[in-house]
């Protein structure tokens, strides 16, 4: 299934990590919108009010308010976002929070990678697994 302009949606605090995010989208896929919120209340309250679902999302685990924990157990106990993949997009390395991200149903935990060419690969993923193919279980 193509879908020619699809819609991410990231949450995430860190003012730089969005900015760096932003560009790599728009270099290695300008047809992708990308919208951000800087913490979970945001985002779910941006989700709420979405006409249409994100295609992905991309979730920090440390924000303020309310953290990405919490944001992928209200989207996996609401059954209206539960065909949402979703990312895990942490600077954790951390093998607790790769493993309570499988247990909540997280499709993919990314360590945030610190060089933008990586970033830029790391878009071409979710491009490849998710915004232009349809959703994949890994």
């Amino acid at each position: 299934m193509e879908n020619k302009n699809p819609l991410v949606l990231v949450a995430d605090d860190d003012e730089d990590d969005r900015f760096f995010l932003q560009l790599a989208f728009r270099d290695s896929y300008p047809d992708c919108k990308v919208e951000f919120a800087s913490d979970g209340v945001e985002f779910l309250d941006h989700l709420n009010h979405q006409t249409d679902k994100p295609d992905l999302v991309l979730l920090d685990i440390n924000m303020p308010r309310m953290d990405g924990w919490e944001v992928l157990k209200a989207m996996r106990g609401n059954t209206a976002y539960q065909d949402i993949p979703i990312v895990i997009y942490s600077t954790s390395d951390d093998e607790f929070d790769k493993a309570l991200a499988r247990r909540l149903k997280a499709d993919m935990y990314i360590t945030k990678p610190s060089a933008i060419n990586e970033l830029q690969d790391l878009v071409l993923l979710f491009r490849r697994e998710w915004l232009e193919t349809g959703p994949v279980t890994l």
